[in-house]
């Protein structure tokens, strides 16, 4: 967009995505420019948080990787990710969960596995991106285990989106193997990922934000943009990780300004205080 319309009420708070924005999946190193954009909206005072539906890393091994990156500013509290908000819901329904994720993001579940009889029977899946433990009989071990639940299973569901960039790839995302299950069960999934408003509250929670001083920056029309426009935010989009250029333009959902990058959009809001 050319016109700042977004600008015309103030900005306290902003939500960033990290994939796409912060750096690229299958890439070392930040996406050039976007450390040094982190600094200055730091420097500025406004208030941050990073909300992901990276579920491959548990919080803290994600916030010490963008450390690795040149992110100082960020710590584990600074990150709304899918795995601890649904190991909190796991805990207070009292649920019993098998856990259809990558390795490494079972730290984040611990405190829900802690003090579970190992002879108790799941009922519910929690279904993230599983990388290379992708396969048939991987995802009919996961289906076996719910079919055979004494009671009706949840899914849940650590993001919904439908493809992500890793490397010079487009891989297929969670979302789509959370179709297959519901599909396969009859259960529709509960979603702890973007774009639900929920999920949006809490990265509002962290930044003590309200939705209209707060802007959500990414590089997902859907649920980066059209998932905080929903909540009543602006959505900026840029033009690194997944970004199409038939995003601008599909999709029914309009981001309230494009831009090159993370370095481009935080140069374009401190010339507009």
């Amino acid at each position: 967009m050319t016109n700042h319309d977004w600008a015309k009420k103030p900005i306290k708070n902003i939500l960033l995505d990290i994939n796409g924005v912060l750096f690229e999946s299958g890439k070392d190193g930040p996406i050039a420019g976007s450390v040094d954009a982190m600094k200055k909206l730091v420097k500025h005072g406004y208030n941050f948080c990073l909300i992901t539906n990276e579920c491959t890393l548990a919080k803290r091994s994600l916030a010490k990787k963008l450390s690795s990156y040149g992110y100082d500013c960020v710590t584990s509290d600074k990150i709304v990710s899918p795995a601890p908000v649904a190991c909190r819901y796991i805990r207070e329904q009292k649920l019993i969960p098998y856990l259809h994720t990558w390795d490494e993001v079972q730290e984040d579940f611990q405190p829900a596995l802690d003090g579970l009889d190992s002879q108790a029977s799941p009922n519910c899946l929690v279904v993230g991106d599983v990388m290379s433990k992708l396969n048939r009989d991987y995802m009919d071990q996961s289906l076996e285990m719910m079919l055979n639940c004494t009671e009706k299973p949840q899914i849940i569901s650590l993001g919904s989106g439908r493809y992500y960039k890793d490397g010079d790839r487009l891989r297929m995302d969670t979302g789509a193997y959370v179709a297959a299950f519901e599909f396969c069960l009859g259960v529709k999934a509960i979603n702890f990922g973007k774009p639900t408003a929920a999920f949006f509250k809490e990265a509002l929670d962290v930044v003590n934000g309200q939705p209209e001083d707060t802007i959500m920056i990414g590089d997902d029309i859907v649920s980066d943009v059209g998932g905080a426009q929903k909540c009543g935010m602006r959505g900026f989009l840029v033009r690194t990780g997944k970004y199409k250029k038939s995003d601008e333009t599909n999709h029914g959902i309009r981001a309230d300004c494009v831009f090159d990058n993370l370095s481009q959009a935080v140069e374009t809001i401190l010339q507009n205080l």
